[in-house]
């Protein structure tokens, strides 16, 4: 994979919402733009070894097995590296949304404020 790709990839599921969804042996995330737009598609197949990247109808996939012995290709290398950016990303918006469950009333109109929305000062 080319670096720049690899780099607008990764660059583009650190600012966009990432979504998991969870089945035996097989995390799929998805990560959507702020209109709710698929970008991309990813498929952990963990349990079987087989690992997919879609974007714009265009997917890269590779096998890697944990106990094959063998080194990671490059291209092993940046699609697990897509995979830690895209599962960092999910992980940190998760965090978020638990936090935003256990927000004070002054704290919200603080976070208001930060993201631009016009609302009376906090008492």
């Amino acid at each position: 994979m080319n670096n720049l790709l690899k780099q607008t990839i990764i660059d583009t599921a650190n600012r966009n919402n990432v979504v998991l969804t969870r089945h035996p042996g097989i995390d799929e995330y998805i990560v959507k733009d702020v209109n709710g737009n698929i970008l991309m598609e990813y498929t952990n197949g963990w349990d079987y070894g087989l690992y997919t990247l879609t974007i714009h109808g265009t997917t890269f996939k590779i096998e890697w097995y944990e106990n094959a012995n063998k080194a990671m290709t490059q291209e092993q290398r940046d699609m697990f590296d897509i995979l830690h950016t895209i599962s960092n990303r999910y992980a940190e918006l998760e965090r978020a949304r638990n936090a935003a469950k256990h927000l004070t009333a002054k704290e919200q109109i603080l976070i208001d404020f930060l993201n631009g929305k016009r609302i009376e000062k906090a008492k």
